[in-house]
């Protein structure tokens, strides 16, 4: 039962209750300017509501840092299929290059031995034609 809700006329049966409730203190000393109780209560104010202003703080730096970490997790995801695209195409144009490198090195072998059938070709004939003069 608090003080503020009693409602009593008889000005003996307020202070009876006022000292049975209040712990036997008198109120205007209780809430006199600069006495202990009311510096104590500022200060308990003040505690308090630095507390909720830094569990404010606390809550929006944590929202904001989660925000964060979600931006960058989505970023590094980005990164990650942005790279393995890029390498997908890299092996493809790499495969194409090296089947290209294959199919030249096959080219260049054909004609060697092309090169090389024609010489023994045209040797066999500079033989048959000196032989024949």
């Amino acid at each position: 039962m608090s003080v503020k809700s009693v409602k009593v006329n008889n000005g003996n049966a307020r202070r009876k209750l006022l000292r049975k409730h209040d712990g036997d203190l008198d109120r205007r000393l209780q809430y006199r300017e600069g006495s202990l109780i009311h510096t104590h209560y500022l200060l308990y104010k003040q505690a308090d509501d630095d507390f909720d202003a830094a569990t404010k703080a606390y809550r929006t730096a944590a929202l904001e840092l989660a925000e964060i970490l979600m931006r960058l997790a989505y970023a590094a995801a980005t990164a990650a299929i942005f790279t393995a695209n890029l390498r997908k195409e890299f092996n493809e144009a790499y495969g194409d290059v090296l089947t290209m490198k294959r199919q030249l090195h096959g080219h260049i072998k054909r004609e060697k031995a092309l090169r090389c059938r024609a010489q023994r070709y045209f040797g066999r004939h500079q033989q048959h034609a000196a032989a024949s003069d």
